[in-house]
């Protein structure tokens, strides 16, 4: 992730931000989109480092 995504913003970014494993595939799809350059299996990776160290908080409402 950190390889990947850095090379557009800092990957502090994702940390404010929670959704579910859907959400967090809609996200780097779109990023894939905007040029974000990795393999498939890479894609796949982030999104599922990504659902599980910043999930949506069962306190919050985020439907994103």
């Amino acid at each position: 992730m950190i390889r990947i995504c850095s090379k557009c913003h800092e990957p502090e970014k994702v940390a404010d931000q929670q959704f579910d494993r859907a959400g967090w595939k809609r996200l780097v799809d779109d990023m894939a989109g905007q040029g974000a350059a990795a393999t498939d299996e890479e894609f796949d990776e982030i999104v599922r480092y990504l659902a599980k160290a910043f999930p949506v908080s069962k306190d919050s409402k985020v439907t994103k």
